[in-house]
């Protein structure tokens, strides 16, 4: 609606939410919006040359010694989601391949820490936790599997190393 406007212009357009939009106060209406145009702002991108690079970071003397090392930085970021999603697949399978029943307070407790991290997590994003309208019975349920899981993998990885004698350094 406001695309190919001009400063000062006016514009009364409509805005329809999808039924399963995430605030239900919107979800499958129609709202309509009045906007007046105070202004038109351009980004310009500097140019990739030597001094680009030297105020990105003064270590930096050429934009191609910027451009290496990014590309490094890229690489060693990708080998080293390749070796943490290797260890996660290697846990998995241990998980899998062992049945034992968990202690509750420790699928209990996980469940808590995880429904902590998310609500810090939605509380870091701007979002008033207190205002929710949740169900968090619901939620914690929803969590159970991966807490069993995770309580199961630090049961699994702590007895392989107090058998292998391993310790945090």
């Amino acid at each position: 609606a406001l695309r190919g406007k001009s400063p000062d212009d006016e514009v009364d357009f409509e805005v329809t939410y999808p039924d399963d939009f995430a605030s239900e106060k919107l979800a499958g209406k129609s709202i309509p919006f009045h906007a007046k145009i105070l202004g038109i702002l351009e980004k310009e991108l500097p140019d990739l040359d030597d001094d680009f690079a030297k105020d990105v970071d003064a270590q930096f003397e050429t934009f191609d010694a910027l451009k290496s090392r990014i590309r490094e930085g890229m690489l060693d970021m990708r080998r080293n989601q390749g070796s943490q999603r290797a260890k996660d697949q290697l846990v998995d399978q241990l998980v899998k391949a062992h049945d034992f029943p968990l202690p509750k307070r420790l699928v209990d407790q996980q469940i808590g820490t995880r429904l902590e991290n998310n609500l810090r997590s939605l509380s870091q994003q701007g979002v008033d936790v207190k205002s929710l309208d949740v169900d968090w019975q619901k939620i914690g349920e929803s969590e159970r599997p991966r807490a069993e899981h995770d309580v199961k993998a630090g049961l699994i990885l702590g007895r392989i190393a107090d058998v292998e004698n391993i310790q945090a350094d």
